[in-house]
């Protein structure tokens, strides 16, 4: 099974195994070959299986816990142990944003606080202003507290900053490099823009109703 890939992928894919079977130890090919497992190829197991071999021979690695992470938690929805790998990540190197917006993911689906979670992704925010990502996810966190006024703003800003799409990729380190900085394309400004036109309709309904019950309370207040 393939996945995604294409033909540069699949060699790529060839060059880190035949270093792997020249050196099983080189943990920092097994982590690329971990997450390429991942994504193009959709091969979780084998993904899960690389990244723990690599982090067997760098407990320290935090790029396999972060797509260990992301392979427990989109693959297998083992939101638990995702979290715990994730917040071991954080130990280690707390300024890792895409460990902060992930670990944001795994908690809404196990249902944590709303504010653990903003916490998460303003960090993620105030670490990788650019990164389009975290922003997203904040404007969405923004909509569930009502905070209608702030998530417009981000998901405006996350909108600006959107990066055209790259060109195929000539080596595994800047395909690695995109995925890891979360290089956007059309479908994310496609999902921005509906981000938007959803905030805007809440807001014609909620900020309307908002003012009115406002209104009858200093009303009441009045009558007191």
């Amino acid at each position: 099974m393939t996945g995604h890939a294409n033909q540069n992928d699949i060699e790529q894919l060839e060059h880190l195994q035949s270093r792997i079977n020249r050196d099983p130890t080189e943990y920092s090919t097994l982590v690329k070959l971990g997450a390429m497992m991942f994504e193009p190829f959709h091969r979780p197991e084998e993904s899960v299986h690389l990244l723990r071999k690599a982090l067997e021979l760098s407990p320290g690695n935090v790029d396999a816990r972060f797509w260990l992470a992301k392979c427990l938690f989109h693959d297998f929805a083992d939101y638990e142990e995702a979290k715990v790998v994730l917040e071991e990540a954080l130990e280690i190197d707390p300024n890792r944003s895409d460990c902060l917006s992930l670990l944001a993911s795994v908690m809404a689906d196990l249902g944590s606080p709303l504010v653990e979670r903003l916490n998460l992704l303003r960090m993620a925010v105030q670490i990788s202003p650019d990164w389009v990502t975290p922003r997203q996810q904040l404007a969405q966190a923004y909509i569930e507290m009502m905070n209608l006024e702030e998530a417009e703003i981000e998901a405006r800003t996350a909108l600006s900053q959107l990066i055209a799409p790259t060109q195929l990729q000539d080596s595994l380190e800047e395909y690695y490099e995109s995925v890891v900085t979360g290089k956007t394309s059309p479908i994310a400004a496609k999902e921005l823009q509906n981000l938007l036109e959803h905030i805007q309709a809440l807001k014609k309904h909620h900020l309307p109703e908002a003012a009115k019950k406002k209104s009858e309370g200093s009303a009441d207040n009045g009558r007191l």
